[in-house]
């Protein structure tokens, strides 16, 4: 408050100051012009009073010269003028010169003396003109200084009022000031010892709701391990089986967002729950080939239980597949499941057959141990909280701990099992259900390609080596066997034979 209140003392000296420059100024210019026209006058009037003592010095020659010649001072004097001005007038009218006596010396100092007096009565006019004008400006210039003065000390008067009103103005806001800066103060050491408690309270709690939550994840994943519980439900239900064609329909189509390619797992009816550790309630597996309407599609059946057909009402399920929604898994450790031994060959047919049912890999850990989207986009770990949440349905766990003397592939496995160790945090905090590959592979209805196959059917897999003759450049030749073969599968059969017993209600379609 002090400071503020010196600045308007200093704001108000600056100005005085200021003012009393520009009056000292003007009234020095002002005196410095009156100075000059004085000396001017002076100047004048000594001019004047040397001409009048040359004129009294020529008045005295005069007297001498007229006292010289022998003429009395008396009115002859005019006389004298009168006759060197007719003498000079009838000169200059005829043109001739003046003898030279002493009369027309006398006439020319007569005209000379009368030239002299009428220039030094000009002057003299002149001088009192200026001398006049001079008076005037200086009465002038005294007004305007008066005026000046008048204008300053009323300035400095209503300057001195307002500095007067503005230290009062400037103490009372200094004393607001000071009142709430007591109250801030105050409200300060409150704020403080309240932040200070609800800091405590909200460790307290903070570490409360981690033990509590560490709890929950340890009682689910015991629950989960003793009784191998599972909240998931079928997806849907055979609805008819063709055993001869190996075919069968379920309850699913396109409203149901059904992608050909999804693959199933088939329960039996009398089951302990779909999607559990244990799988003996799986007795096959089945591929959509085809959408019929709506709610209905073909499936192939991949594999099937002998001596437990499928049959229609067994119901089916898949943890890619949901009734109109967009499923998103988490993938960490190495993929091996179609002996390539963890290549990335065996990853990339994963990612076909998920992305095939539609769902997204939202985080993974490829072969090299990075953080990856589905894409091969690079993350964070950070990243681990933001994209394992309630929206991830499984974290599927492929081979972590594998043995190996390679050097660079040991830090490969143990930055895949440092991450797995976050992953499986998250995905238990955010309650994601925790699969290995071999049980994710068995629920969506996965089933490992194999060089056997039906010749009815499209030949499962790719031949490694291809086809191999005798010799190099050689020809295959008839490949066909000459063996009896089963009428169901020859190429030679005329037509397909057809049993003439009964058949095992086992395998007869509802």
């Amino acid at each position: 408050m002090a400071s503020s209140n010196n600045q308007g003392l200093v704001i108000t000296l600056s100005l005085s100051i200021l003012l009393t420059v520009v009056l000292g100024v003007f009234m020095y210019l002002t005196m410095s012009n009156n100075s000059d026209l004085q000396r001017q006058l002076a100047d004048r009037n000594t001019a004047a009073t040397s001409l009048e003592g040359n004129v009294r010095d020529l008045n005295a020659e005069l007297t001498r010269l007229k006292e010289l010649i022998g003429r009395p001072v008396t009115d002859e004097s005019t006389k004298i003028v009168e006759d060197m001005s007719r003498t000079i007038a009838e000169t200059a009218s005829n043109g001739a010169t003046v003898s030279p006596n002493l009369d027309g010396a006398l006439s020319k100092v007569v005209a000379d003396r009368n030239g002299f007096d009428y220039a030094a009565t000009e002057r003299l006019d002149s001088l009192n003109a200026k001398q006049r004008q001079l008076q005037e400006t200086i009465q002038s210039k005294d007004g305007e200084i008066a005026t000046h003065q008048a204008a300053a000390q009323k300035a400095e008067t209503t300057l001195r009022e307002q500095e007067v009103r503005h230290s009062e103005a400037l103490a009372q806001r200094e004393s607001e000031i000071n009142d709430l800066r007591t109250k801030l103060q105050a409200k300060e050491v409150e704020f403080s010892t309240l932040k200070t408690q609800t800091d405590r309270e909200r460790e307290a709690l903070t570490s409360e709701i981690a033990d509590w939550r560490k709890s929950v994840v340890d009682y689910r994943r015991r629950l989960f391990e003793q009784e191998d519980l599972s909240f998931e439900r079928a997806d849907g239900l055979l609805t008819f089986v063709d055993q001869d064609r190996l075919r069968c329909y379920v309850n699913l189509g396109e409203n149901d967002e059904l992608q050909v390619g999804t693959t199933f797992s088939v329960y039996r009816k009398s089951n302990n729950g779909v999607g559990r550790g244990n799988m003996e309630d799986i007795k096959g597996k089945i591929e959509i080939i085809s959408l019929m309407g709506p709610h209905q599609a073909e499936a192939r059946i991949v594999f099937q239980e002998t001596g437990s057909p499928l049959a229609a009402n067994d119901p089916v399920y898949s943890p890619l597949f949901a009734s109109g929604q967009k499923l998103e898994v988490a993938l960490v450790g190495l993929i091996n499941f179609d002996g390539f031994d963890g290549s990335d060959r065996d990853r990339d047919e994963l990612r076909r057959m998920v992305a095939g049912t539609g769902t997204k890999i939202a985080i993974q850990v490829n072969s090299v141990g990075e953080l990856t989207t589905e894409d091969g986009q690079r993350l964070n770990e950070e990243d681990i909280e933001t994209l394992i949440t309630e929206k991830t349905r499984f974290l599927v766990v492929g081979d972590i701990d594998s043995e190996t003397d390679d050097t660079v592939k040991k830090d490969i496995y143990r930055k895949i099992a440092r991450l797995h160790g976050e992953m499986r945090d998250q995905a238990e905090m955010m309650g994601v259900r925790v699969v290995s590959l071999s049980s994710f592979l068995e629920y969506i209805g996965y089933s490992k390609k194999r060089v056997a196959w039906t010749p009815t059917d499209p030949f499962p897999a790719v031949l490694p080596n291809g086809g191999k003759s005798s010799e190099a450049n050689g020809t295959f030749g008839n490949r066909e066997s000459s063996a009896a073969i089963s009428g169901r599968f020859s190429g030679r059969r005329s037509q397909t034979s057809t049993s003439t017993g009964n058949v095992s209600k086992l395998y007869q379609n509802p």
